[in-house]
C-alpha cells in the first residue's frame, strides 16, 4: 500500500486517494474504527459519485493486517471484515462497522481492542 492511490476491500468500487493536508469535514469518522480522521493522513474516494463523498479510511486503518491469530487456546483466525448493523466487539461492547472476526467461535473484535493487545 504505497503511493497515494490504492485499492481497499473496505471500498472496493473504487480507488482511494490519500489526503494529507486536506481539509476534512469536521465530522468525519474512518469507516473502518468509527474514530475521527481529523489531523490523520486519510484516504478519499477518488469517485464523485453519490454515497462516496463521505467515505474516509485512515492511512493507518488501511495498513491493517486482514487477518490475525489471538493467543487463545483455539488459536484461530480472525479476518478483517465488515459487519452488519447492530455488531458489536465482544470485548468492550462498542458498535463495529468492521472488525476481527471468527465465524466458527462467532467472535467480533474491534479494531481498537486489537490494536491494544
Amino acid at each position: 500500500m504505497s503511493g497515494s492511490t490504492v485499492e481497499h476491500f473496505s471500498h472496493p468500487e473504487h480507488l482511494l486517494k490519500l489526503k494529507e493536508d486536506v481539509v476534512i469535514e469536521a465530522d468525519a469518522t474512518c469507516s473502518v474504527c468509527d474514530q475521527s480522521v481529523i489531523g490523520s493522513p486519510t484516504y478519499t474516494c477518488s469517485s464523485n459519485k453519490i454515497g462516496c463523498e463521505s467515505f474516509y479510511l485512515h492511512k493507518s486503518c488501511a495498513q491493517l493486517p486482514t487477518e490475525i491469530v489471538r493467543p487463545t487456546k483455539d488459536q484461530h483466525p480472525l479476518a478483517l471484515q465488515p459487519k452488519p448493523v447492530g455488531s458489536f466487539c465482544d470485548i468492550c461492547s462498542r458498535d463495529v462497522k468492521f472488525a476481527y472476526a471468527c465465524d466458527d467461535c462467532n467472535m467480533d473484535i474491534c479494531i481498537i481492542c486489537h490494536q491494544g493487545d
